[in-house]
């Protein structure tokens, strides 16, 4: 099997000029879902996007000609942290561009961590993200909600978005991860091999990433035997500053046509 890369930082593909979410073209609406509070004191809801037909939006890793979700929750009250559990995104190519993402409705869980616990939490985002089809727009909304925890509410929305994460290392028979690190003309090169315990399962890209700013990566290379996927890539900075390179916060993700597998930490190669 042919497996594909992908470069894990976007870039604006055909830009048009940011609209409002009541009259955006390719977006029916965009909502919260509201959700429970978890058994380690966070609170689950999420972002429900409603596209029109033939239109789709990104993951947060999208590929060179995609527009990945911003969210800024300056306007929020009595919240500390806001982590987001990403479905499994779909490849899609259009004129030879691959771009990772979604069409019709696009459930983005997040989870909530109020800075006080016990007293209500009020979100507010202005969310900056890009619709294709066509064209790629870059647009923007904002979404507000009070949260609550009704046990009556129909969860089942967020409960499937959940179970379409990214499978663990472990459940998807990986073996062992390690990478090689090599310094070269404005930044590094990075050899991720995984091997499984089994043969390797059916994916169709690779997508790594590392979480740090003026930080741009390249997909170079990705081979494969019955039981090692071999994955390349070039770490390059727009900045003069040195920076060092945590591979604990390396993240490789391979993505097949049903779901996908997280693999976060990729230690040095022996």
């Amino acid at each position: 099997m042919m497996i594909k890369t992908i470069s894990a930082i976007a870039m604006l593909a055909t830009p048009v000029a940011a609209q409002d979410a009541s009259a955006q073209m390719g977006l029916k609406n965009i909502e919260v879902i509201q959700g429970w509070h978890t058994a380690n004191g966070t609170y689950m809801a999420a972002v429900h996007f409603t596209l029109e037909d033939g239109w789709k939006t990104y993951w947060r890793a999208p590929g060179a000609s995609g527009i990945p979700p911003s969210f800024d929750w300056a306007g929020s009250k009595n919240l500390s942290t806001v982590t987001f559990h990403w479905p499994s995104p779909k490849l899609y190519i259009q004129n030879g561009i691959n771009t990772l993402g979604y069409k019709g409705d696009f459930i983005l869980p997040i989870e909530i961590k109020p800075s006080v616990d016990g007293k209500p939490v009020k979100i507010k985002s202005q969310i900056d993200y890009g619709l294709c089809n066509e064209v790629c727009i870059p647009a923007s909304a904002t979404i507000e909600a009070v949260l609550t925890d009704n046990n009556s509410m129909d969860h089942s929305l967020i409960k499937t978005a959940l179970a379409a994460g990214p499978r663990s290392a472990k459940d998807s028979g990986v073996q062992s991860v390690s990478c090689k690190v090599e310094p070269i003309k404005d930044g590094l090169n990075i050899a991720a091999n995984i091997t499984f315990k089994d043969t390797v399962p059916d994916i169709d890209l690779t997508v790594i990433e590392f979480a740090a700013p003026d930080i741009w990566i390249v997909q170079t290379d990705l081979k494969r035997t019955e039981t090692v996927v071999m994955a390349q890539a070039e770490l390059m900075s727009y900045s003069d500053t040195p920076f060092i390179l945590d591979q604990n916060k390396l993240r490789v993700t391979l993505i097949g046509d049903t779901q996908a597998i997280e693999i976060n930490g990729c230690l040095n190669a022996d």
